[in-house]
């Protein structure tokens, strides 16, 4: 088994996504609960595989690598397909 990197989610980049699920959450329980699945599943990917995304634009700026992981799934508010 290969060791997990460290993954750092910044209070900024927590910001948005905690606002988006509690306001998920009051109109769609189920799509939101499927949401944050994904999100953390996509973040243990990150730590899983940082090799499988790709290197992020701000990478150079740090003393190690940054990498960076979008979730794409619909627009669960719509009705899209997650």
């Amino acid at each position: 088994m290969t060791a997990a990197w460290r993954v750092v989610v910044t209070p900024r980049a927590a910001a948005d996504p905690a606002d988006a699920h509690a306001w998920l959450q009051a109109r769609n329980p189920r799509a939101a609960a499927d949401w944050l699945a994904s999100m953390r599943e996509t973040i243990l990917g990150l730590a899983a595989m940082p090799q499988a995304h790709p290197r992020a634009p701000e990478s150079h700026a740090f003393d190690v690598e940054v990498r960076r992981a979008v979730i794409r799934h619909g627009r669960p508010w719509d009705g899209d397909v997650m």
